[in-house]
């Protein structure tokens, strides 16, 4: 309980850093690290190499494709274990673990839904594609020069 518990804390103190460390003026964040647009995230996708691009790429990229990596895993772990655990059970049980992998598969379907764009769009706009707003919708550019 004591490990559970160091681990979740020492979770939130590295979330803090991580958001906070570029509201310092250190200089590789440069001046509108959060405000250079409307959500405060630091995508950078108007600008992909302006200051602090390979920070927000290790963030939004890296880490983020690593916690939906581990979440997934855990789940399916968690419904195996408790596959498992039921093998001498009757087919009622059955209905209970298609009730709880339901429940698993939406908590990573919705992870995917909130991350995997932010990832998609950070990818393509480092690689080249310009990303516009027109009309309230997203618009992909190539540039081919």
């Amino acid at each position: 309980m004591i490990f559970s518990g160091s681990c979740i804390t020492a979770s939130w103190i590295l979330a803090a850093a991580i958001a906070i460390i570029p509201s310092f003026n250190l200089g590789y964040f440069g001046d509108e690290f959060y405000g250079n647009n409307g959500v405060c995230l630091p995508l950078q996708i108007h600008d992909p190499f302006s200051k602090g691009w390979q920070y927000s790429m290790v963030v939004f990229c890296g880490i983020n494709s690593l916690a939906f990596g581990f979440i997934t895993y855990a789940y399916i772990s968690m419904f195996i274990t408790i596959s498992r655990s039921k093998l001498g059970l009757r087919s009622s049980q059955q209905q209970q673990d298609r009730t709880i992998a339901k429940r698993f598969a939406f908590i990573v379907v919705t992870d995917m839904l909130c991350w995997v764009p932010i990832i998609v769009i950070k990818i393509l706009s480092i690689s080249g594609n310009l990303i516009a707003f027109k009309n309230n919708y997203l618009t992909l550019y190539k540039d081919f020069f």
